[in-house]
């Protein structure tokens, strides 16, 4: 039953991991409605041709039509989200912890690929989300604690 679960979570990571390629390419420039589409050809795609990961591997990383080559960000953040929620999964949270932390590492993951893409965040708000994840989320207290004067070092210097 754990592992039905588990791969359940996995394929609901790989599924938010698609929709955030789609807010990461759409943010700003268009709408986050509508069909997706060939960016070379302009091809509506078809229900077969988006399915996370397992579309990219069959049609070999290109469009069906006019074989122009599919980004590696694709698989790259469906697999990433994907993976993350199953990590979440098996830390045996309650669901609600699950729910939240789910989505504020699918934030994290669209910052960071926006970034990637766009080049729009500066070091200052990377820095910031960063320590907040690990402050808030990633470090246990008890190392938390011994990395503090740490923090506080360098928030000083940054100032």
């Amino acid at each position: 039953m754990n592992v039905l679960i588990s791969a359940g979570i996995f394929l609901l990571g790989l599924a938010i991991g698609s929709f955030l390629n789609v807010l990461v390419l759409r943010f700003k420039t268009s709408s986050i409605l509508g069909r997706s589409f060939c960016f070379s050809c302009g091809r509506t795609l078809r229900w077969h041709e988006l399915i996370p990961v397992a579309s990219f591997i069959t049609l070999r990383g290109r469009c069906r039509a006019c074989r122009a080559k599919i980004s590696w960000q694709y698989p790259m953040v469906e697999l990433l989200t994907g993976f993350a929620f199953l990590s979440l999964f098996n830390l045996g949270l309650e669901p609600a912890e699950f729910l939240f932390s789910a989505v504020f590492f699918s934030v994290l993951i669209f910052v960071a690929v926006y970034d990637w893409l766009h080049k729009n965040c500066t070091e200052d708000k990377i820095l910031f989300i960063g320590e907040l994840v690990l402050n808030d989320f990633l470090l246990p207290s008890e190392f938390h604690k011994e990395l503090k004067p740490w923090i506080d070092r360098y928030e000083k210097e940054t100032k």
